[in-house]
């Protein structure tokens, strides 16, 4: 191809000024020749914004009529500069065709500009670069040779970006990402063990990718968009592979292991830094939502990373200590990742298996509920059932709460239970309701954590589920603890209120051992609140503990909220309770936790306080 010749639209330059202007057109001049001036504008401050336009115009212009547009160059003074361009690499990554150089001046945060810039095809240079060094450089890009980009040396080096293109054979590819299926990734995986045993020196990682709450998707918007989704996630992670080395000889590879769990093999890495770089590229590429039939889908993802050790004598043992990796990247919050080590296995083993095992547990039926009467202290009537999880695990038998929930708070797994409970739950009381009546008389309590409330779906799979069980939310009361609303980070009140405001009770747990606000009590107008058991238990002592719970009765009392004592367990907490005018208890001393059955026997003995309403 004779570069010297070609339209002179085929290069884009924005410059800072009228001095780099010229810099710019004499590089162009000297790498394609004298008749190859190519665009320049100047751009004055504040105008870079609209010229961005105009070259976002003509890319999209050049591409439609087949003539793709060769160079997009740009020259970044400083950080205002660079923060108007940040649409432009979207616009590269779109446009394969195009490369792209920049310069960089002095005031620009190079290694944010490489990251911003390291999905697209070019090179970053300093901005100190006479036009002869230009004119390099645009030579090297005009004829494919420059495939890295870089930033000084005090910007952070990395390898460059390419897709992997080797063709993945019939059998070991899977049919809906074209990828690796999980046999083919373990025969490559098997390949490289081999040639480390081979050559001992030879190194290289293991990455393990779950995209984050995946489920969501095909419960909310169906299977086909799920797999739009995948497809795109795969596309995304194939382009953030590095280029294949010559020293190396065989490319990255990644495969699809099944759902929406991917495996990357980083064969020939020189430390472990270059997987961290891969792996902050993957993470990257999730920022941008995925447009799928009308819907914006925002993702994140957890990553675990493994480097092959001497101990890894087969695929199944690294890609083991990468889903290690990346389960703890998951409890650290999610769309992270997270590098294995032995103290990782030491520390965390169990947790981790007890998280697998959770997961495992919902789809296969170990979990019930049990629930626990609320009863009326004068009549003994029943006013409410708090709705209590339980897990028999298949080895260690019924779990107790206390060993899985916070693990489950913590990795996500509470969201699915939450699904769960709700609609089991609403399920459960309408069988009541049909077989006796006295059902629709009954309050359902549901205690939700912090973390389940902040989930941005909580509201609609609340109301969502609500429905699909013909449920009246009047009967639902959703209990959550002190420390719910109490920090900056918690539950925001309007949402508390847009709950309440379509019928559903709100009660606050524990009340008594936190550190709740009597404004935000107030300006909440809760409908109860739960006496914390360990005022109920401290009351055989005597003192201050009394004093507490009779100081909650009468401030309930001038609020008009009803208070619950929770955890009545011997006669002398019931009498104590009963003298202070205490006039809705729960606890074992009234009903232990009761399976859906012996809640029949409990209210046919005891009653409904509304039944005759």
């Amino acid at each position: 191809m004779d570069l010297a010749s070609r339209d002179a639209d085929h290069s884009i330059v924005l410059c800072a000024s009228a001095e780099q202007r010229t810099k710019w057109s004499q590089a162009i001049a000297l790498a394609l020749g004298p008749s190859s001036v190519g665009r320049v504008w100047s751009v004055g401050h504040g105008e870079l914004e609209t010229a961005l336009q105009a070259c976002i115009y003509r890319v999209a212009e050049s591409s439609s009529v087949g003539d793709p547009l060769m160079f997009v160059l740009a020259d970044l003074r400083n950080d205002h500069d660079f923060a108007r361009l940040q649409a432009l690499p979207a616009l590269l990554k779109a446009q394969a065709s195009a490369s792209f150089l920049l310069t960089l001046g002095h005031d620009v945060d190079d290694a944010a500009a490489y990251r911003t810039f390291a999905h697209a095809r070019g090179t970053l240079t300093p901005s100190t670069l006479q036009a002869e060094s230009l004119a390099a450089a645009i030579s090297a890009l005009a004829n494919g040779r420059e495939e890295t980009r870089r930033v000084r040396a005090a910007a952070i080096e990395e390898t460059a970006l390419h897709p992997d293109c080797v063709s993945v054979p019939a059998h070991a590819r899977d049919c809906l990402t074209e990828l690796h299926n999980r046999k083919g990734f373990l025969a490559e995986l098997e390949r490289t063990l081999t040639l480390r045993d081979r050559t001992p020196s030879h190194y290289a990682a293991v990455m393990f990718l779950d995209v984050d709450d995946f489920k969501g998707i095909n419960d909310s918007l169906g299977h086909e968009v799920g797999d739009t989704v995948l497809k795109v996630v795969a596309h995304r992670l194939r382009g953030c592979l590095r280029a294949v080395r010559a020293d190396a000889g065989h490319p990255d590879t990644i495969g699809r292991l099944g759902g929406d769990e991917f495996a990357v093999l980083l064969d020939h890495v020189n430390n472990h830094r270059e997987a961290v770089v891969v792996a902050e590229r993957m993470l990257e590429c999730f920022q941008e939502p995925i447009g799928v039939h009308g819907h914006q889908i925002q993702l994140g993802a957890s990553i675990g990373v493994t480097p092959i050790r001497s101990e890894h004598t087969r695929p199944e043992h690294v890609l083991r200590d990468a889903d290690t990796a990346m389960y703890l990247a998951k409890r650290n919050g999610k769309n992270a990742f997270a590098m294995f080590d032995e103290s990782l296995r030491r520390e965390s083993g169990r947790q981790i298996e007890l998280e697998r095992a959770l997961r495992t547990g919902i789809h296969n039926g170990e979990f019930s509920l049990v629930y626990q009467p609320i009863v009326h202290s004068e009549s003994g009537d029943a006013t409410g059932l708090e709705a209590l999880l339980r897990w028999r695990h298949p080895t260690l038998g019924m779990t107790a709460p206390s060993t899985f929930l916070e693990i489950a708070d913590q990795t996500g797994v509470l969201t699915e239970m939450t699904e769960w409970i709700l609609s089991e739950s609403f399920r459960q009381m309408g069988a009541w309701t049909k077989r006796a009546g006295w059902g629709r008389h009954l309050t359902l309590c549901l205690n939700f954590s912090r973390r389940q409330m902040l989930h941005p779906a909580f509201y609609d799979v609340l109301f969502d589920t609500i429905a699909a069980h013909d449920f009246r939310p009047e009967q639902l009361c959703i209990e959550f603890k002190e420390d719910a609303i109490a920090h900056r980070s918690g539950v925001s009140l309007d949402l508390l209120r847009q709950i309440q405001a379509r019928g559903v009770k709100l009660a606050v747990d524990n009340f008594g051992a936190g550190v709740s606000s009597l404004a935000t009590l107030e300006d909440l107008r809760l409908d109860a609140i739960k006496i914390d058991r360990s005022c109920t238990d401290a009351i055989t002592t005597g003192g201050t503990p009394i004093a507490l719970i009779d100081a909650i009765l009468t401030m309930a009392r001038r609020l008009d909220i009803d208070a619950i004592a929770g955890g009545v367990s011997t006669n002398d907490q019931l009498a104590t309770l009963l003298a202070l005018g205490c006039s809705t208890l729960q606890g074992n001393l009234i009903a232990e936790p009761l399976t859906a059955d012996e809640v029949n026997a409990f209210v046919d003995r005891v009653g409904t306080r509304n039944s005759a309403a």
